[in-house]
């Protein structure tokens, strides 16, 4: 009975989650849509600026040799 209802509750919550989170910002009148898209468009500059980080780190991680060979 327990694992029934948390599969249920899991396969929901994500769905609902979005669902209040829009809801609430329309009862406080924001743009959802615009506040969205400038979010979105401020991720995707952060994501640029670090990437040339992440790549380093990756070249760094594929150079290094296992412990014990």
């Amino acid at each position: 009975m327990f694992l029934k209802i948390c599969e249920i509750l899991s396969l929901w919550m994500i769905p609902m989650l979005i669902l209040l989170i829009i809801l609430v910002g329309f009862i406080r009148k924001v743009k959802v849509y615009e506040a969205f898209t400038e979010g979105a468009a401020e991720g995707f500059y952060t994501s640029v600026k670090i990437m040339p980080f992440l790549i380093v780190n990756a070249g760094l991680n594929l150079t290094e040799t296992p412990v014990g060979n």
